[in-house]
């Protein structure tokens, strides 16, 4: 299937393979990037969403008690400041393709999806 989905450049072909795993093709590395982020966020949100609160320190607010010395560790190592910190440090062509993902990850998000 060829999806147009806002935020692409050019088009970008989603094709899924007999067990639904998506592959991704585009002409621009950009669109690869966005696409992949889609598709990710189409199939693993909630992990995604579970990892980001991990690393926040947040993950006791899905699995409570069981979360709290997970979340300690998190935020007593800085994690999340850490991500954000590496984020800075990278170059503008790491910095472009980790954008043009997390914008395929929101343009998913904005479909209105149930999460």
């Amino acid at each position: 299937m060829s999806k147009r989905l806002p935020g692409l450049d050019e088009s970008a072909t989603i094709y899924r393979d007999e067990w639904g795993i998506a592959h991704v093709r585009a002409r621009r590395r950009r669109d690869a990037f966005f696409a992949q982020g889609y598709v990710h966020a189409e199939d693993r949100f909630w992990q995604m969403d579970a990892a980001r609160r991990r690393v926040e320190g947040r993950w006791a607010e899905w699995v409570g008690a069981a979360g709290v010395e997970s979340d300690a560790l998190a935020r007593r190592l800085g994690a999340a400041e850490a991500c954000r910190r590496d984020y800075e440090a990278i170059d503008d062509e790491a910095r472009e393709i980790i954008d043009a993902y997390a914008a395929g990850v929101n343009a998913w998000l904005g479909t209105g999806a149930p999460l």
